[in-house]
């Protein structure tokens, strides 16, 4: 052979070589797969031999078995046209890399995870049933029925809406960053949830009931194990994600009950009698219906590891259809229950074109993803779940619709996920539950989608919901029609939330959404170029955030417009304010409501244990008590900015223990030593007695690394410090996200005996040093241990050797006019002065005076209520939420049985005699008929007076007759409960109240 022909040969064998693979590249191997198939075929070819010798496969796990015989190189398995039942999860992993699974289209081939279930027949007048064969040699259970490829709702009480429970949970939710719970749950208080008479009774099967049990932002479906019938009481079959009751929320409903089954359509399954019953639409044959119900939950897995992902998988132009749920909680936005297809760890991992649809849960679940996946043109609906949950570094989401999702479980995201440099662009998501989508991440953009009517059942969720999000641009978004459903934390368009840092919001609008944005815990986070538009108020909310800069957007509303929490606004430029028939304002200035700085302490009380708590810088469960401080102020009484902390104060009468919470947001840039101002430290300042009667204030200082001092700061000596410094303990403890400061200080030690002294001057600050930032009880307007206008920590003590007050009420030769003013000389004797809160503590505002006179026929009182000038009465008449002032005193029913009068009058001029201290509901419609009232409102503020049969009260009308009686008043302007006398407890707890006693005057008005 010469060279020339060598290298002529050479050069045709490598041409052919090349044209060889290219064809391969471009014809890749393929097995066919159809209802009509044998698994004892080929598979390799669409079309069943006329001999029946060959043709497609019968199974999708027959094909992936074949297709990894031939590992090196692309290739495909088509799903022929048809309906596909699948009885076992296809599992794929990484050896089938360069996989394509395809289908014929949308709607043309149909991919089911379950089985039809026939054999239908009548049971009563409207309902069908059909028995259900085992499953595997088990009981076919099954919460998801589909009629003629559409999901069918499930039975459920009430028909709408929701019942009200009676389980509380109050302790206080910390913040995600905090760590939740102020205290873990219970086992007990997770599973356990006491319902209100009436709402279910001894009919409820506990095999087949189901609960919801709501929270604020999820949910949590389980089943039953025990049904309490005399208690009203449900013993839940598994834990809930947040125990009943918490956050305030007692909302629940209860599925698969055939007291549930009001509507046609509507299907419960019999797990007593191992069948399903369905009734009928009007329109439905279950003769001929093709009904399915679900054997799997998960329909592909695909599943390698971060050393050996599946690379170059493609699912793509198909129906997937009937997958189940688990009867568990499903967690924030359903996160706990599985996809349809579930993955983890692909790399170049596409899944296009695909209809997902009645799925129990959510329709794609695909985390620890790697480079280059993508999911996109893919319409996922009707799902019990959410749409899809996808997180990996360069994901791309783009071109989806995802709608009416949630349907088993209300906490249900429509597209939740994360990633670095992430794209998600062009979605389309409306009727979900919840958030339509909740992203994390960094660098990630959120781009030109559309959503509508989503946040239909929850609260404290968006739109466009990120959390923990780093450097994340949401733009060129339009977000309309998203209304509050009930009462919660409300809702937003975009929502910027726990530590979220450096993000920017630019160039979205947002339609009809009272809170087109909240940022919540944010740093560092911009709002450029946006338009808003609102028909009534808007807010712009932004609590505990900082350094947030509003430049350049357009807010059109038509009624009030709001920025809570100005004080996070660093930068507020080029603003247009659109209000209708109004001129455009180009608003330079921020929006923001005068500050009032408060120059009278803040009090709270000192709940009395029986066991003290061990001072270990640890909360174990019940160790402390539920109720306890708010540190939510700067020094300068500013917002502050961060994470929530909170404290809590208890006495056992003979010391005072006080513990502090501070959550950090970012725990790795956390300080520990003993240097205040620069690293994490808590100071208690408290204010003892010398010998000689006269005050010290007392510092205390913890750190977060064990350090404790006393310090002589606010006047207290060296060797007074140094004294109590022996006797107080103080203990630190460090977690992950928190760290925790316990004192026990011995109240002889500050010479402050609760039997005698009601209030202990008191205020407790935390040197966060993440944000560097003194953070307080009581915002002093000066050193953080200056006591002027800090708190008082009122201890209820022992009361029952002090004395009652005691007030005259004079006789009057001529009855008061009854005009709701008080004349010169009208009115007989002293006033009253209205100065204590109802625990018995000194009020903090301006107190109120009052005028009692009485005659032959009645009991007259006059009461003054100030006010500020700026700040009207209310005109209502809703006892404590409407200004107004209440009469209590003892008297006597028709038949001698003495009962409390309760007499609410109102700043509006209405007035009503309350039942809630006892009094029969028709005697005290018949009193208000003899009653007088009057009430006038001012420019000082309201005065009201009221006149009271004394024969119709059941007091004799003689000089010498005492009564327990007490006065009280609701101020809207301070919020403040005011009494004559605290009783502890409401104003007509008279056993604690004063004594008001008749006298005789020769002074005539």
């Amino acid at each position: 052979m010469t060279g020339r022909t060598w290298w002529t040969r050479g050069i045709w064998a490598a041409g052919l070589l090349t044209a060889t693979a290219a064809w391969c590249e471009e014809k890749p191997m393929t097995w066919y797969v159809s209802p009509d198939g044998r698994d004892a075929w080929s598979g390799r070819v669409a079309e069943i031999a006329a001999d029946k010798t060959d043709g497609p496969f019968a199974t999708i796990a027959a094909a992936v078995e074949a297709s990894r015989r031939q590992a090196a190189a692309p290739r495909t398995i088509m799903l022929l046209p048809g309906r596909h039942f699948v009885d076992a999860t296809i599992e794929l992993d990484p050896r089938d890399q360069d996989l394509t699974l395809e289908g014929a289209g949308p709607g043309k081939t149909t991919v089911y995870g379950g089985r039809r279930v026939e054999g239908w027949q009548r049971d009563g007048e409207k309902f069908w049933a059909a028995a259900l064969p085992k499953d595997n040699g088990k009981d076919w259970l099954f919460r998801l029925l589909v009629i003629d490829d559409a999901v069918r709702p499930r039975a459920r009480l009430p028909a709408e809406g929701h019942f009200e429970h009676e389980t509380k949970f109050p302790v206080r939710w910390m913040s995600t960053a905090g760590g939740g719970w102020e205290r873990k749950p219970t086992p007990q208080e997770l599973t356990t949830l006491q319902y209100r008479q009436g709402d279910l009774g001894e009919w409820l099967s506990v095999k087949n009931a189901e609960v919801t049990v709501y929270h604020m932002w999820d949910e949590s479906t389980v089943g039953v194990a025990a049904h309490d019938v005399a208690t009203r009481t449900l013993t839940l079959a598994s834990p809930c994600g947040h125990p009943p009751g918490g956050f305030g929320v007692q909302r629940y409903a209860v599925w698969n009950v055939r007291e549930g089954m009001t509507q046609p359509g509507q299907w419960y399954l019999d797990r007593d009698a191992g069948r399903v019953v369905y009734r009928p639409r009007p329109d439905e044959d279950m003769t001929k219906a093709f009904a399915v119900a679900p054997r799997l939950q998960v329909l592909f897995r695909i599943k390698g590891d971060a050393k050996k992902p599946v690379v170059n998988l493609t699912l793509r132009r198909m129906t997937l259809s009937t997958t189940d749920a688990p009867l568990t909680s499903a967690g924030f936005g359903g996160c706990a229950w599985p996809g349809l297809i579930s993955a983890s760890s692909g790399r170049g991992l596409r899944l296009a074109e695909l209809e997902i649809a009645n799925a129990g849960a959510y329709a794609i679940q695909a985390g620890g993803l790697q480079d280059d996946c993508a999911v996109v043109d893919c319409h996922l609906h009707h799902l019990g779940g959410g749409g899809m949950r996808v997180s990996g570094p360069k994901l791309r989401v783009e071109g989806n619709r995802i709608h009416d999702i949630g349907l088993l479980c209300a906490s249900a995201i429509g597209l939740m996920g994360g990633g670095e440099k992430a794209v998600v662009r062009r979605n389309v998501l409306h009727d979900t539950p919840y958030s339509g989508m909740c992203f994390g991440g960094t660098d990630v953009v959120i781009e030109e989608n559309l959503i509508y009517r989503c946040m239909q059942q929850l609260h404290d969720g968006a739109a466009i919901y990120m959390g923990d999000a780093v450097r994340t641009i949401i733009r060129r978004n339009v977000v309309r029609d998203i209304q509050e459903h009930g009462k919660g934390y409300g809702l937003s368009s975009y929502y910027l939330d726990e530590k979220c840092r450096d993000c920017m919001v630019e160039g979205n609008v947002s339609i009809n959404v009272k809170m087109p944005t909240q940022n919540h815990m944010t740093l560092n986070c911009t709002l450029r170029n946006n338009l808003f538009i609102a028909a009534d108020d808007m807010v712009l909310s932004v609590p505990r955030s900082a350094n947030y800069h509003v430049l350049g957007n357009t807010f059109h509303v038509g009624g009030k417009f709001t920025v809570n929490d100005p004080d996070a606004v660093v930068e507020w430029k080029d603003n247009l304010i659109v209000r209708p028939g109004v001129e455009p304002e180009l608003a330079d200035a921020l929006p923001e409501a005068e500050r009032k700085l408060r120059q009278t302490p803040v009090r709270r009380n000192v709940t009395r244990v029986e066991k003290p708590p061990r001072i270990d810088g640890r909360m174990d469960t019940d160790e402390w008590p539920a109720d306890g401080l708010d540190l939510g102020q700067n020094p300068d009484q500013r917002r502050a900015r961060g994470a929530p902390l909170t404290a809590r104060a208890c006495t056992d009468g003979q010391a005072l223990f006080v513990t502090a919470a501070v959550v950090s947001m970012f725990p790795e840039a956390r300080k520990l030593g003993a240097t205040w101002g620069q690293d994490e430290g808590a100071e208690l300042a408290l204010e003892g007695r010398r010998g000689d009667g006269t005050a010290v204030t007392y510092v205390l200082r913890g750190f977060a690394d064990g350090t404790f001092k006393s310090l002589t700061l606010g006047g207290a000596t060296e060797d007074e410090a140094a004294a109590l410094a022996k006797a107080v303990t103080c203990a630190a403890g460090v977690e992950k996200t928190i760290w925790r400061c316990e004192w026990a200080v011995p109240l002889a030690a500050l010479r402050f005996d609760p039997g005698q002294q009601d209030l202990l001057p008191c205020n407790l600050t935390v040197f966060r040093s993440e944000d560097a930032q003194y953070i307080q009880w009581a915002g002093t307007l000066g050193e953080t241990w200056d006591l002027t206008r800090g708190g008082r920590l009122a201890f209820k003590g022992d009361r029952s050797n002090r004395a009652k007050p005691t007030a005259q009420a004079l006789r009057t030769a001529a009855a008061p006019t009854l005009d709701g003013t008080a004349a010169a000389g009208e009115w007989p004797g002293e006033p009253l002065r209205l100065a204590q809160t109802p625990d018995g503590g000194p009020l903090a505002g301006t107190p109120c005076a009052a005028h009692v006179a009485w005659d032959a026929q009645a009991l007259y009182v006059h009461l003054a209520v100030p006010f500020g000038a700026a700040t009207p009465p209310t005109r209502g008449q809703t006892w404590g939420q409407d200004d107004g002032a209440e009469v209590c005193l003892r008297g006597k029913l028709a038949d001698g049985k003495p009962t409390t009068w309760v007499v609410h009058g109102f700043a509006g001029g209405q007035f009503e005699v309350s039942t809630e201290a006892g009094t029969p509901a028709d005697t005290a419609q018949a009193l208000g008929k003899d009653i007088g009232f009057k009430a006038t409102v001012g420019g000082a503020g309201w005065e009201a007076e009221w006149r009271l049969p004394l024969t119709a009260l059941g007091i004799e009308p003689k000089p010498g007759t005492a009564l327990p009686f007490n006065l009280g008043v609701f101020r809207t302007e301070d919020g403040q409960w005011i009494n004559w006398v605290g009783t502890s407890g409401p104003t007509w707890n008279l056993d604690n109240a004063g004594t008001l006693s008749l006298a005789d005057t020769a002074k005539a008005p």
